[in-house]
């Protein structure tokens, strides 16, 4: 039993390098995580805050992704009145597909807005 406890807490954490890493995503990591450890060293997990930054371009930002949006089949990036606007992570899970690649997806909720999809990585390194 204590076995099967540690191995289900440890597995809950995912860092960068175990997705990077991965060659076969789908047998090697989990679907969701409580936590995940990104390319800058910080540790990100459900409950934590995050600030919404300047969008890639003028009007929207291009890796977070209204829910609304998607359901109502309207523009789907979160637009630049939201800058600065803290959310919270409710969910960290990983899309998996063989020809696009693992990425690490986080579910926030932002005020005003309901739920928004982060491409994490890609939104870290745009500044979003």
């Amino acid at each position: 039993m204590l076995v099967f406890i540690s191995s289900t807490t440890f597995a809950q954490t995912l860092t960068f390098e175990q997705v990077k890493n991965a060659t076969n995503p789908k047998k090697e990591l989990l679907k969701h995580y409580e936590s995940y450890t990104a390319s800058d060293g910080h540790t990100y997990s459900v409950g934590d805050k995050l600030t919404v930054g300047v969008p890639s371009t003028d009007i929207m930002c291009v890796y977070l992704f209204s829910e609304l949006a998607i359901a109502l089949g309207g523009p789907l990036g979160v637009t630049s009145i939201f800058a600065g606007n803290q959310m919270e992570i409710t969910d960290i899970r990983l899309d998996r597909h063989k020809k696009r690649g693992t990425t690490v997806i986080m579910r926030c909720n932002l005020v005003g807005l309901g739920g928004v999809l982060v491409k994490f990585e890609s939104a870290l390194a745009a500044g979003e």
